[in-house]
């Protein structure tokens, strides 16, 4: 009987050995794996280029006095969104008054007028952008820009949505730079396809890949 209980014990030393062991090594090779995925990541993100710029509609117009005159019932804000054909004030010259429609529904980025204001004839009135389509403008500097060309596709971030990731592409980098603050930059433009909740201003951050 004590033989029986001594070879019983053995066996469940042996097997709780096993497990001790195994469990051992599951921890070990997931701590391993866990390092690499971290170097893995880290070395994307150091090998990226950053660059930071904002979102803006891809189509934008000026919209230009017809005649001259005095601009009256102006009831815009800047922001505001207006549709297509909508009346957006009027020139008057005179007694005759001439209204001044939308071309396309959009967003007022710039209204540049005031009610009772002296117009020319072609003088800009207000800027209207379409937000149905929205790209990234960068201002990329010297030392970035000479590692990305049209067509690349980059990761796009924004300080709204930080766990948020939207792929872009480039699809114009400016051939002349403009030199500020000791520095020259070029204008770069990323399309992408944002969600509804993406606005016309908002900050973003573009990676290279």
């Amino acid at each position: 009987m004590k033989k029986k209980i001594a070879i019983g014990l053995l066996v469940v030393a042996v097997m709780a050995s096993l497990v001790l062991s195994w469990l051992a090594y599951s921890q070990k090779n997931n701590g391993e794996t866990s390092a690499a995925d971290k170097a893995a990541a880290t070395q994307k993100t150091e090998a990226a280029t950053s660059m930071f710029g904002t979102v803006e509609a891809t189509d934008k117009y000026t919209v230009f006095s017809p005649s001259a005159g005095k601009v009256s019932n102006v009831n815009l804000l800047n922001g505001q969104e207006v549709k297509k054909q909508e009346t957006l004030l009027q020139i008057t010259t005179g007694e005759e008054s001439n209204d001044v429609s939308a071309k396309t529904e959009g967003v007022i980025t710039k209204l540049l007028v005031s009610d009772g204001q002296p117009i020319q004839e072609g003088q800009a009135l207000l800027e209207i952008a379409d937000d149905s389509k929205q790209r990234v403008a960068v201002d990329a500097d010297e030392v970035d820009v000479k590692d990305i060309r049209v067509g690349d596709l980059v990761d796009i971030e924004l300080d709204s949505q930080p766990n948020e990731e939207y792929e872009g592409k480039i699809e114009y980098i400016s051939s002349v730079g403009e030199n500020r603050q000791n520095a020259t930059y070029y204008k770069v433009y990323v399309s992408f396809n944002p969600n509804k909740d993406v606005l016309l201003g908002m900050s973003a951050t573009v990676f290279t890949r």
